[in-house]
């Protein structure tokens, strides 16, 4: 993923970056850098908002972020 991460950060077509955005968040997620890539889903749905898979990957991955943090309070309770 690092290796994608880095040919995608060339691209600078202006008619891609929608693609390179979602593609760089499907990456970053992978790699476990949730932050970065609900960043990139965010900048996809910016330029694109009407594609679904951003939306829908954005959704998964705040969903799962609250679920971690409230789980971590839980344990510090």
């Amino acid at each position: 993923y690092k290796k994608s991460l880095e040919i995608l950060n060339q691209i600078t077509n202006k008619k891609l970056k929608e693609k390179v955005f979602y593609n760089k968040g499907n990456c970053l997620a992978k790699m476990g850098k949730i932050e970065e890539a609900i960043k990139n889903y965010k900048e996809a749905l910016k330029i694109d908002p009407n594609d679904k898979d951003a939306k829908y990957n954005l959704e998964l991955l705040l969903k799962n972020r609250k679920k971690h943090k409230n789980q971590k309070n839980q344990k510090k309770n």
